[in-house]
């Protein structure tokens, strides 16, 4: 059974196509679909393709080149990332038995500052009234 993130996007898609199809049909029963109409129509459409064309061919030599200088991925960096500081060098405490591995695990989390200091506690999940 296909995701339900792929079904919402089939459905948007398909709408569109619908009502593309129903504007074309509206423009050619008021007669406004010329022959210079869709010559000007495709000639738009074209200019789009060939733009996003060039722009993902120049966007894949940026990231081939950038490919070359560093090389291939070797895995994920063996650092651990720091807990004991935020981005901000804000001093951080963790409330949590296990440290900031509990709080990975934890559902709900409350995060506070104040001042230089950074808080996370563990928090509880208000039950629907």
């Amino acid at each position: 059974m296909p995701a339900t993130r792929q079904v919402a996007h089939f459905a948007i898609a398909l709408l569109f196509w619908m009502l593309i199809i129903t504007m074309w049909v509206v423009l050619f029963l008021n007669s406004s679909a010329t022959g210079q109409t869709l010559f000007s129509a495709g000639q738009k459409v074209g200019i789009m393709a060939a733009a996003v064309i060039v722009l993902t061919l120049v966007w894949v030599q940026h990231n081939l080149r950038i490919f070359e200088c560093k090389g291939a991925r070797r895995g994920r960096s063996l650092s651990k990332p720091r807990t004991d500081v935020d981005r901000l060098g804000r001093h951080t405490v963790w409330e949590f038995y296990g440290g900031a591995s509990e709080a990975m695990d934890a559902s709900f989390v409350i995060i506070e500052t104040h001042g230089n200091r950074k808080q996370y506690r563990s928090g509880h999940v208000r039950a629907q009234q």
